[in-house]
């Protein structure tokens, strides 16, 4: 019988790299898209009708024996509820792969990430932000649905330095076959500094530029890049970073108490 493995975040944690890297096993097959987000509501894709999960995946029948999906929407509480509930309801009891990182550093490169979407307004230090830092709130909305040997954490440090062993120890805790993937760690879908001014020019050039020959997109493209370079990534101010150790540092005591996670390295 098929197992199921979800990685269920935290966004901007190297989910992307670890999923790249798991599906090298050929046990583990992987989702037709990393990112199904078929427990969501606000975030899945509407295309995904109910009862279908299994379908997300070409699963051979002789060498698969794990399905893996990265839908790191799955740990947004409370932006995206009721993901553990629907999961559980759906029938299935899998094990869940919860990558956590400095929280400073999470939040700082998902606010630039989002940056990039011109609706976005929200503060660097806002709720949604902050919450999805919240890992031990995350964690428990889980637990209340599914015990706690069916959890395994990584840190996004051991992921960076330690990749083959990282996946390594996730294969044993699957019960996947010995199988040392040979890798170095490489950064996926890394956040940049963002020109808002250049995205708004984008989105008022881009219905014409399908009649525009591809010779003069060429130029046009060099000449915005000069006139909107690139800036740097929006960073945390001392400020901004005191308030959110005061709205993080509950949080991070529980995850040191209750998951044996060092925090001090975060300055918690």
């Amino acid at each position: 019988m098929i197992k199921n493995i979800i990685i269920i975040g935290a966004m901007k944690c190297g989910t992307t790299s670890l999923y790249d890297y798991l599906i090298k096993h050929p046990e583990i097959c992987p989702c037709v898209i990393k990112e199904p987000e078929y427990f969501s509501i606000s975030m899945g894709h509407k295309k995904f009708k109910k009862g279908q999960y299994l379908e997300l995946f070409n699963i051979d029948q002789v060498s698969h024996k794990f399905t893996l999906d990265a839908s790191t929407g799955y740990t947004k509480f409370p932006t995206e509820n009721g993901v553990p509930r629907r999961i559980k309801e759906y029938g299935l009891s899998p094990k869940f792969i919860y990558v956590i990182r400095n929280p400073y550093e999470r939040i700082r490169s998902h606010y630039n990430f989002m940056r990039k979407d011109l609706s976005w307004e929200a503060k660097i230090d806002s709720p949604h932000l902050i919450n999805v830092s919240k890992y031990y709130t995350q964690l428990q909305e889980f637990r209340k649905y599914f015990p706690l040997e069916n959890f395994f954490i990584v840190d996004f440090d051991d992921l960076k330095n330690k990749p083959n062993k990282v996946c390594k120890d996730i294969f044993r805790f699957i019960s996947a076959s010995n199988f040392n993937p040979e890798i170095t760690y490489e950064v996926k879908n890394k956040t940049k500094g963002v020109n808002r001014n250049f995205l708004k020019l984008k989105r008022y050039l881009s219905p014409f530029v399908t009649m525009t020959p591809s010779y003069f997109k060429d130029y046009v493209k060099t000449l915005v890049a000069d006139l909107f370079p690139q800036p740097d990534q929006v960073q945390l101010t001392e400020e901004q970073k005191e308030k959110i150790y005061e709205l993080l540092k509950e949080d991070m005591v529980s995850l040191n108490l209750t998951y044996n996670i060092d925090v001090s390295k975060w300055g918690f």
